[in-house]
């Protein structure tokens, strides 16, 4: 089930953590905020109830590329705190747009700091629509390298839930792997291309480092967003897109060249904004969505897959008993998975067909008969039509040591009583010595809500505006879907009480229009967020300089 290449060698380098004494102490490395996709800051220290009521605003708003567009436009930046640069010190964010341009804006200033366009290599012809499913434009796929902590200043990395099952790191050849730099040091931004290479480029200036990009999965397909841990960055490729099977992918830079390896699904494909989800023993989780099932012959749909870090053998997996047989919604409540601890145990969130919340052992996901939950919620969406389910997931744990999980939930819900869509929050409380799923809030109406994020006891709702969504049918019976904004879609980010679901805040009419579907990001004071047609918001506290 698994597949090992040998790449050319190409060593990188990690970073040091941001200095506290400037103020902003925490980078935003990846999608969700850790490797377990939790889509937690912990430690803001700008964003509170009180601020974001009284404060939060439009700070600016920046076109990265004049010819970038689509549902996949413009992804969810990552952020660098502190780096000392040949301009001084910059708070510096990246993104990478469909026209094949990465770019870093000086986040103070909302100026772009410099833009790097990838050059597509490839003997196969480039997949230039961007507006299509199987685009071929640069894939929404940026992660930063994990710093660690550096001078008791900052927080290395931030996974999802570091001990008290943290994995010890495997041996790294002399001179490989994701060594260190010092305080202030350029980080590799790493940046997946259409041409299904890996690049390593300098956060200082956009160049490459240490050598030239390194073949990672096939041209032309449609990655999640990395992630990356212990000397390895994972993704997955869907929808068949490149002609290319659904599969999740490893390549691993501890050896003395870099390998690869995949996972192939032969089912259902990774569906969620934020691709696989990390464990703190480095275990891969994935959600897989609609496709053929039959675990005998090694087909995989609707199910949750644990799988080995590095190599990407099945470990466990979990199918929600009694979900129908025939396909309903393609893509939806297929939401990225979460993993989190709490009380000392180790636990994964994850949605089903049937539209459900599921509360799992992270340890022995499934159980023996792969079909054994802790908990589960009430039916949060019908899933009737493919602009209906859950899109998302997120968990933090708050002042007071309670543990929430929240969904994203599209169209109508009997739960939220919201026809478009809303966010569903659920503490998890112990029912004797087991943990239970228990609703505590839903909130207002939200047209196709993203992943939330949560800072200071704020949740951050990105609405993305009306879409519509067509299934089609795509490369050897693999499914597509076709996401498009409707006419006068607009996008509106919320902040909400994060313990009681109130409104505290929204940007009204100051969108003007779609979100993209890729998500959103909150560090140090602000919210960053990109529209369909490349425009890259970023809200939040006036700050002084």
């Amino acid at each position: 089930m698994n597949k090992k290449l040998t790449l050319p060698v190409i060593a990188l380098a990690c970073a040091g953590a941001a200095h506290a004494q400037l103020g902003r102490t925490q980078d935003w490395n990846t999608f969700g905020a850790d490797i377990g996709r939790s889509g937690h800051e912990k430690t803001d220290p700008f964003i509170n109830k009180e601020s974001v009521a009284r404060d939060f605003a439009l700070l600016y708003k920046t076109k990265l590329d004049e010819n970038g567009k689509g549902q996949r436009s413009v992804t969810p930046p990552v952020i660098i705190s502190i780096l000392i640069s040949y301009r001084g010190f910059k708070e510096l964010a990246f993104s990478a747009s469909t026209n094949n341009l990465v770019s870093a804006l000086n986040v103070d200033a909302g100026k772009i700091f410099w833009q790097k366009p990838l050059i597509y290599s490839s003997d196969i012809p480039q997949v230039k629509d961007p507006t299509q499913p199987c685009s071929g434009g640069l894939a929404p796929a940026v992660s930063l390298v994990p710093a660690p902590a550096f001078g008791g200043f900052g927080r290395g990395g931030r996974g999802a839930n570091p001990a008290p099952a943290a994995a010890a790191p495997r041996p790294v050849a002399t001179g490989r792997g994701l060594g260190t730099v010092g305080f202030g040091g350029s980080r590799p931004v790493l940046v997946l291309a259409s041409d299904g290479r890996l690049h390593r480029l300098n956060s200082a200036n956009g160049d490459d480092m240490g050598g030239p990009p390194t073949r990672f999965v096939p041209p032309n397909t449609r990655p999640s967003m990395l992630n990356v841990a212990d000397n390895v960055v994972y993704t997955s490729v869907n929808q068949g897109c490149g002609a290319v099977d659904n599969s999740i992918w490893a390549i691993d830079f501890a050896g003395e060249s870099p390998s690869v390896a995949s996972f192939p699904t032969r089912g259902g494909g990774v569906w969620g904004a934020g691709g696989v989800a990390i464990g703190s023993d480095n275990t891969v989780y994935a959600q897989l969505g609609d496709g053929a099932h039959d675990p005998s012959a090694n087909k995989f749909a609707n199910t949750l897959v644990a799988l080995s870090p590095v190599n990407l053998t099945l470990k466990q997996y979990f199918t929600p008993p009694d979900l129908p047989a025939a396909p309903k919604n393609p893509g939806m409540s297929a939401a990225t998975p979460v993993f989190f601890t709490w009380k000392g145990r180790n636990f994964v969130a994850s949605s089903g067909k049937d539209g459900r919340v599921y509360l799992l052992d992270a340890a022995l996901v499934g159980g023996q008969d792969h079909k054994t939950f802790l908990s589960r919620s009430s039916v949060l969406s019908d899933g009737a039509t493919p602009d209906r389910g859950i899109y998302g997931l997120a968990s933090w744990e708050d002042e007071t040591q309670t543990r929430w999980v929240a969904a994203s939930v599209w169209g109508p819900s009997g739960v939220s009583g919201s026809p478009n869509g809303a966010i569903v929050a659920f503490k998890v409380e112990d029912n004797g010595g087991m943990p239970e799923l228990k609703q505590a809030w839903a909130s207002r109406d939200i047209t196709a809500p993203v992943p939330p994020s949560v800072a200071g006891g704020v949740l951050f709702a990105l609405g993305a505006g009306d879409y519509t969504r067509t299934v089609k049918e795509g490369y050897n019976g693999n499914v597509l879907v076709e996401e498009k904004p409707k006419p006068a879609a607009r996008a509106t980010l919320y902040a909400l009480d994060a313990a009681t679901g109130k409104e505290l805040w929204s940007s009204k009419q100051q969108i003007a229009g779609p979100a993209a579907l890729t998500g959103l990001t909150v560090a140090n004071g602000r919210v960053y967020f990109g529209a369909t047609d490349s425009t890259f918001y970023c809200f939040g506290i006036p700050l002084e300089h």
